[in-house]
């Protein structure tokens, strides 16, 4: 298994936490339940999936100011 940088695991918690505290209102229960229990978790506790969910759902619900 290919280690993940903990630059990638840490920015991923970040956005876990900034999603639940900010953005809750735009996401649906589960969403909201499965990023509450990553906050949970140390950052480099975070798996690929974990890190690649939290990620994901970060570029889908947070609009970009450019």
């Amino acid at each position: 298994m290919i280690p993940i940088p903990y630059q990638i695991q840490r920015r991923a918690w970040e956005a876990a936490c900034e999603l639940r505290q900010s953005f809750s209102d735009r996401l649906t229960l589960e969403q909201n339940i499965r990023l509450e229990v990553l906050t949970m978790y140390a950052p480099e506790r975070l798996g690929w999936s974990e890190c690649g969910d939290a990620l994901a759902l970060w570029t889908m619900v947070v609009e970009v100011r450019v």
